[in-house]
């Protein structure tokens, strides 16, 4: 019998490192595509290098909000500073290779609530196939997201399933929360929707005591992450900044600053997600529990589906990434569909749907494969433009290491790669559409600090950038493609 015992144990570690080397297989296939993995080295895109930018400014001592503008949470920020101490430039991947991860063990643990282990496999590779679209070269806030919707949506289904809770799940629960709200607050979906339901459960059924223990421990959890973070703000004179940037401005961008088409355009955001079949059939499996099953707990969760997909489109914008967090989300309905296919494997609307999932799961494994073998087979080599890295090498060339640079446009990979800061808060000038303000201030301090180099994004000049090199003859010392180089000549001291 205790030979027995051992065998199972010893063959339940090794199903357990089986399946733990198969997430990482696929977590590693989703996310070498990023241009910093360790086959890479290439580019990051236009958000990645804000992030990166601000964490490089942080090294050099400066803060996020007081001295480097930004609308995204401070957890953002100290994400890519750790990932800066792994490794300048290429170390964030390793974080992002743990939180897509975690997301998917997550996911193949939320899948556990509703079938075997070969199933659940098979719902990580449906629900993964959603990064495909969305992953948009990774390093984004919704990456960094999707692990902590993971682990919270599991707490929540197995205390609605089995009423499994304790003190650590619920710590942990108000921990990830804090984590998404020092993130980007319109992520707090499952949060808000779940909690709720939790509170009208305890209420309905008269458990107010159990009520109040899981509101004290999921605010423990909460602040123990928020907390530190606040306090890190207020000491550094960024607090009131992070207001501003955080809340005030996330409010006018959240809403498209008004207009006549806003509604028109989040009705175009949200074709644009349900572009994604499996994202459609999650919500139909949803809809279709609701209406047979009718548990509350089927109803609180296409209530968080809707609701996460109301957040996502609020802006109006049509940004793949915001839909990333979408694979953890649907893990539950995609997995019930799973366990039913189980029981009914002899069933024809079984192979129905089963064929279904083929169709639309193995083309899209196809290409993320195909796109594998390329990256491998060109590994190593440095893809970075001509035009950038000519851009880098005559700033480190012309400039000292001390000296501050400003990039007019929305190309923060230039300070990146030069080594150089930013002569401005404003370290790129997109958010001046949203802000007039932002346009006066950022050339104020142009004028103010005159900075001793002014590279133009190819497209970006502009009539106020033009009067601006006139009037403080600035001379143009290089051009290439619509890229342009200034430089402040000695008059200008």
């Amino acid at each position: 019998m205790t030979d027995l015992l051992k065998r199972r144990m010893s063959d339940q570690r090794i199903m357990g490192i089986a399946i733990a080397l198969f997430l990482g297989a696929v977590t590693f296939v989703l996310i070498v595509r990023s241009p910093i993995s360790i086959w890479n080295n290439s580019e990051i895109l236009t958000d990645s290098s804000v992030f990166e930018y601000i964490a490089f400014g942080m090294q050099q001592g400066e803060m996020p909000y007081r001295d480097m503008f930004d609308h995204k949470g401070p957890l953002l920020y100290v994400i890519n500073y750790i990932g800066m101490l792994i490794q300048y430039y290429k170390g964030v991947w390793y974080i992002e290779f743990i939180a897509v991860y975690l997301t998917c063990f997550f996911v193949y643990k939320t899948a556990r609530l509703n079938c075997n282990r070969l199933a659940c496999l098979g719902t990580v590779i449906i629900c993964a196939t959603l990064l495909y679209n969305y992953y948009e070269a990774g390093n984004l806030s919704e990456e960094y997201a999707m692990p902590f919707i993971g682990i919270a949506l599991y707490i929540f289904l197995d205390y609605f399933l089995n009423r499994n809770i304790s003190k650590i799940r619920l710590m942990v629960c108000g921990f990830t929360a804090g984590g998404v709200c020092m993130l980007r607050p319109n992520m707090t979906a499952l949060w808000i929707v779940f909690s709720l339901a939790v509170i009208l459960e305890c209420v309905q059924k008269k458990k107010l005591r159990d009520l109040s223990f899981f509101i004290l421990y999921f605010c423990i959890g909460f602040f123990v992450l928020v907390l530190p973070l606040l306090i890190w703000l207020v000491v550094n004179n960024s607090f009131t900044q992070f207001i501003d940037c955080y809340i005030d401005f996330n409010m006018i961008y959240s809403t498209g600053n008004g207009g006549k088409e806003v509604m028109l355009r989040r009705w175009e955001a949200v074709l644009f997600f349900l572009r994604e079949p499996v994202t459609v059939i999650a919500f139909i499996i949803s809809g279709f529990l609701c209406t047979t099953k009718r548990r509350f707990l089927d109803w609180t969760y296409i209530i968080f589906l809707l609701v996460t997909m109301v957040l996502i489109i609020l802006s109006g914008q049509q940004f793949g990434h915001y839909g990333m967090i979408l694979m953890p989300s649907v893990s539950y309905s995609i997995s019930y569909a799973m366990g039913w296919f189980e029981k009914k494997k002899r069933s024809l609307i079984s192979a129905a749907f089963l064929a279904l999932l083929g169709v639309i799961v193995i083309p899209v494994w196809m290409a993320l494969m195909r796109q594998f073998v390329g990256i491998y087979e060109h590994r190593g080599k440095s893809t970075i433009s001509n035009e950038v890295a000519m851009v880098c090498q005559l700033i480190k060339d012309r400039t000292d290491e001390d000296d501050r640079i400003a990039v007019y446009g929305n190309w923060n990979i230039i300070y990146i790669l030069s080594h150089r800061l930013s002569v401005s808060r404003y370290s790129f000038s997109s958010p001046k559409a949203l802000l007039p303000s932002i346009e006066v201030e950022y050339f104020e301090e142009l004028r103010m600090k005159k900075p001793s180099f002014i590279v133009i994004q190819n497209g970006r000049m502009d009539e106020i950038m033009e009067a601006f090199l006139e009037e403080y003859k600035y001379q143009k010392i290089w051009f290439l493609d619509g890229i342009a180089i200034y430089e402040k000549g000695d008059s200008n001291a």
